[in-house]
């Protein structure tokens, strides 16, 4: 596609998604949404609240066409990326073994409506993170507890990032994972709304694929550096894909979804799905920035609490989540209990009991 007709798509779809949410959840509660569309070159996107909690909510999320188009080129690089099979001996050394390894780019999709659907997985996933932040009022959060005026929310901008420690980092790790989860939630619940059999089956390894890509996108060259304290705005993009692919596996895992979906996939297959997409992407990723070999390490995920510092990293965010969850749940705008981050009691003793022993 030429840019034109990407931003075109992007306003399209972005527009569509935006007066569904006016007309069905804002117009309920007198709110409004806005969405606009910057034209500044940055990689980026970004929410503010314009009403305090107890009025209705007039909130404007800041959507970039830069950051749309270099989402499509990406794309569209991985995808030449896979037909080109360079790296195929390694796909099929990592893969090779499973009964369900085959081809990369499914053929239930003609290669332009691969991409286009890719795109719209990336783009959607990336607005409903900030309807998120809006929906949560991460702004309100984070301003009540660290003590600020401000209450917009900068998303990833990949050529920025504020120097925070302490608390204040820790507020803003934690509300990130929490747009990451809802946002995560509500684009797979759209594919099961949209596909069904194998048309969604493939399209799981789409979304894995797209959400890889624009994460990917996110961690640029940074190095990998998991501390055992959160620093800065944002966690680690390759620790948010490790907490996001499990969501996505194990919301299909659900025998109801399965049933509403019409696919019958084990959970070894829908983790097999997630991560053999993910991994291609982080491959690709690694060839597009021409790094040294010692640094592919640091563009795959594996568990977070098994990096060194990794279980006191998590540590600080359940305990800050546990923290500022009676506050979200108290303020935020539409009610999916669903929607909201949430650690399992099987993750938690992970985490805390090997700390105190």
């Amino acid at each position: 596609m030429e840019d034109i007709e990407i931003y075109n798509l992007a306003t399209d779809v972005i527009s569509s998604i935006a007066a569904d949410l006016n007309e069905n959840l804002y117009s309920k509660i007198n709110g409004v949404l806005s969405v606009l569309w910057r034209t500044d070159e940055k990689f980026n996107a970004s929410a503010q609240s314009n009403s305090k909690v107890d009025e209705p909510p007039v909130h404007t999320v800041n959507m970039y066409y830069e950051l749309a188009r270099q989402l499509y080129r990406d794309i569209e690089e991985y995808c030449a990326y896979i037909e080109s099979e360079c790296d195929k001996p390694i796909f099929d050394t990592l893969f090779g073994s499973h009964h369900k390894y085959k081809e990369l780019i499914p053929s239930s999709f003609s290669k332009a409506e691969y991409k286009k659907n890719m795109f719209i997985s990336t783009l959607t996933w990336v607005f409903f993170h900030e309807i998120a932040h809006l929906n949560q009022e991460h702004g309100h959060i984070r301003s009540q507890i660290l003590q600020s005026d401000n209450h917009s929310i900068d998303e990833c901008n990949i050529y920025k990032s504020e120097n925070l420690e302490g608390r204040a980092a820790a507020i803003y790790h934690t509300t990130e994972m929490a747009a990451d989860f809802e946002a995560v939630y509500i684009c797979i619940k759209e594919l099961v709304r949209h596909f069904k059999g194998m048309d969604l089956e493939d399209s799981i390894g789409s979304f894995a694929c797209a959400l890889s890509c624009a994460l990917y996108k996110f961690h640029g060259i940074k190095p990998l550096n998991i501390d055992s304290a959160p620093k800065g705005t944002h966690p680690s993009v390759i620790v948010r894909l490790e907490h996001l692919l499990p969501q996505i596996w194990e919301f299909f895992d659900i025998a109801e979804v399965q049933s509403l979906g019409k696919i019958k996939l084990s959970r070894s297959e829908l983790v097999y799905i997630c991560e053999l997409h993910s991994v291609t992407v982080g491959l690709f990723w690694f060839r597009k920035q021409l790094l040294s070999e010692e640094k592919f390490h640091e563009f795959l995920h594996i568990r977070t609490i098994d990096r060194i510092g990794g279980r006191e990293y998590m540590k600080t965010i359940i305990s800050t989540w546990d923290e500022i969850e009676p506050e979200i749940n108290k303020n935020k705008r539409f009610d999916d209990p669903l929607a909201l981050l949430r650690f399992t009691g099987q993750y938690r003793e992970l985490v805390f009991e090997t700390i105190n022993s």
